[in-house]
């Protein structure tokens, strides 16, 4: 829903997302869902990378929708360099209580995991929506490293690479 507007080649199939998550449990560090319906609503997608992966995919030689399993891995103890898949609303602009819940929800977990000793190091944005651009910014200090591969997508489209602001707080600590 929330990637409608991308021809299909725009997001990958529910089995592969599946097959990822058994790859990299902690990949959606926060979700959340309508009490009402119990349907999610919105979600942060952030996974740990393999170094050669993730030099390729910085690169512009892939997609997250070609990743495969074997090229996520969980967190483990040390610097981890991830890709940002994904902040995805069924609705165009969450409204602000659950744009607060959902951004403190990830911290919390990001917190969490620094606290095992696993942390957050750079982090691959392939945005494309302005939804994407804000969250990213909200959440990183990022810069643009390539445009988009995407087709009729706003300008703020494009590969960007930042640290978490959260990340930057921890290590001062």
């Amino acid at each position: 829903a929330a990637y409608q507007e991308l021809s299909e080649d725009g997001y990958a199939e529910i089995s592969d997302m599946e097959a990822w998550l058994n790859a990299s449990p902690d990949m959606y560090p926060a979700a959340i869902a309508n009490k009402e319906t119990g349907k999610l609503e919105a979600y942060i997608c952030l996974t740990p990378l393999k170094a050669d992966v993730y030099k390729k995919f910085k690169n512009g030689e892939i997609l997250d929708v070609d990743l495969q399993a074997s090229d996520l891995m969980p967190f483990q103890k040390g610097n981890n360099d991830c890709l940002q898949m994904d902040v995805a609303s069924r609705q165009q602009k969450l409204p602000r209580d659950g744009a607060i819940l959902l951004l403190d929800t990830f911290e919390k977990k990001i917190a969490s995991l620094a606290k095992e000793g696993k942390f957050v190091g750079n982090v691959l944005y392939d945005i494309c929506s302005q939804m994407g651009f804000d969250s990213a910014n909200l959440i990183a200090d990022v810069e643009k490293i390539a445009d988009s591969h995407y087709d009729d997508v706003p300008s703020v489209s494009g590969m960007y690479e930042g640290r978490l602001k959260l990340s930057k707080k921890i290590e001062k600590e």
